[in-house]
């Protein structure tokens, strides 16, 4: 199971509230935190459970990937991985410590490749029959 299913409720509560927001660049301006804990979730859970190795940080969660994504031959751990990649790549958004608003930069990335992610995740045999995942696939579908 590349993540827990805990951590696929926490992601249908923050895409349940985004899709139910009047203002989402201030939704995602209030809620940066909880989208950096989530992230981290994902990109850790995910390359534990599909590689085998704990990252002890997103450049070595990404090191990892690179070096061994060859070696994946499961087609639906390959869209997580291939996903991932991509949020990994743009990870300086969520990890931005500065006071700023964020949102304009954010907002691409929660609608674009993080939803990718979970998708992915939400979609994966592992998930797919369990509550939490149809749950957060049909939040997905409404962003």
């Amino acid at each position: 199971m590349p993540v827990s299913e805990g951590i696929l409720t926490e992601i249908s509560s923050l895409y349940y509230g985004f899709k139910n927001s009047a203002d989402v660049a201030d939704y995602l301006f209030k809620n940066r935190k909880e989208i950096r804990i989530i992230s981290d979730s994902l990109w850790e859970q995910s390359v534990e459970n599909i590689f085998g190795v704990k990252p002890k940080n997103y450049l070595h969660a990404m090191q990892i990937i690179n070096k061994n994504k060859h070696e994946i031959s499961d087609q639906e751990d390959i869209a997580v991985v291939n996903a991932l990649h991509e949020v990994l790549l743009e990870y300086d958004v969520i990890i931005d410590k500065r006071y700023i608003d964020i949102s304009k930069s954010l907002l691409p990335l929660f609608v674009g490749d993080l939803k990718r992610l979970c998708i992915a995740l939400a979609s994966h045999s592992a998930h797919l029959e369990r509550l939490p995942a149809a749950k957060l696939l049909k939040i997905l579908r409404r962003v």
